[in-house]
């Protein structure tokens, strides 16, 4: 008996029981067309994931442009690695680059499945190269790791774009570190921006000098830190350092302190730090953007300082208590 995969191809008993057998299959309901209920017989550790973006991406492409990615799909499973650069290159083509809307009870199974995933702003063909990506056969690290590389090797900013934001769904994450780092490094702002922001590969893999690069790279290239993962949390006193050495350097060429700068800094800054951060509001001379900025980030620190520093200003502490002035509003404080 043949039965249906989510990837449009047929599949036997054998391999469809092979599946079962190593949990492989999903929920009936999950891929959400069809009587979908088996990958394909070269199915990875990430088939999960790979399901789940099938459902996404079945229920916003047309039949045209889902039976062109399932084909492509399947060749590239079935190992055909001249079809992975092609089908990369090749996607808005069939695709389109329009942005797109996922419901959340579509995306719910992916997100259970990727701490921290946010996919909030990619395009259609972002995720076919996902959906793409996900069919390279993974053996193990090492192969995966080639393969991406070489696709890399030949990639334009777009398709290196899809890639980046496509390491945390892939197949051993961990071993991705090393491009990570690459694209944190680039001189092309996109990439950067796709392993900074929305990303949850960096707070989850980066260790601290690896992130305490990528926060200063944001700031250098006027990145949001509020779109960086993990900002508060993996605060530490190295960075606090780092970056209040880059604020006294820009404070004392008479140039424009990064607002986001004191989110970073506050959480662990010592007596010193916190007082230059203070000063930021007690001097009366910056910003009221800049004040107000300085006032969340100590009411971020657990240092006693942070705190008596924030009470002799009135006007920033009841701000601040009273949720009037948040990040998320800054941008429109004058």
């Amino acid at each position: 008996m043949k039965r249906l995969t989510a990837s449009g191809a047929v599949v036997n008993d054998r391999n469809f029981s092979r599946c079962q057998h190593l949990g492989q299959l999903p929920h009936q309901g999950l891929v959400g067309f069809g009587i979908l209920s088996a990958l394909c017989p070269f199915m990875t550790s990430a088939s999960p994931v790979l399901m789940a973006c099938a459902s996404i991406l079945r229920s916003v492409v047309s039949t045209d442009a889902w039976t062109w990615l399932t084909s492509q799909g399947n060749a590239i499973a079935a190992g055909d690695q001249r079809s992975q650069a092609t089908s990369i290159a090749l996607v808005p083509r069939y695709v389109g680059k329009d942005p797109v809307s996922i419901p959340d009870n579509r995306l719910e199974p992916l997100y259970s499945l990727i701490k921290g995933a946010d996919t909030s702003r990619w395009t259609i063909d972002q995720w076919a190269r996902l959906f793409i990506l996900l069919h390279i056969p993974a053996a193990e690290p090492a192969q995966l790791v080639a393969a991406l590389n070489q696709l890399f090797r030949c990639a334009d900013v777009a398709e290196a774009l899809a890639m980046y934001q496509a390491l945390p769904y892939l197949p051993y994450p961990s071993a991705h570190l090393l491009r990570a780092r690459e694209g944190m490094r680039s001189n092309q702002l996109p990439l950067v921006a796709a392993v900074a922001l929305d990303n949850p590969y960096p707070q989850e893999h980066f260790d601290e000098e690896a992130w305490n690069q990528l926060i200063l790279k944001c700031l250098f290239v006027s990145l949001p830190l509020k779109r960086v993962q993990g900002l508060d949390a993996l605060s530490n006193p190295r960075l606090s350092h780092m970056l209040i050495d880059y604020a006294k350097e820009r404070r004392s060429a008479a140039r424009p302190i990064p607002i986001d700068l004191w989110r970073a800094a506050a959480p662990c800054a010592d007596d010193q730090q916190i007082a230059f951060i203070a000063a930021t509001f007690l001097d009366g001379v910056e910003s009221a953007r800049q004040q107000a900025a300085a006032a969340l980030a100590l009411a971020l620190s657990p240092h006693p300082a942070a705190s008596q520093a924030l009470a002799s200003s009135t006007k920033w502490s009841q701000a601040v208590l009273a949720g009037e002035v948040t990040w998320d509003n800054l941008d429109h404080i004058e």
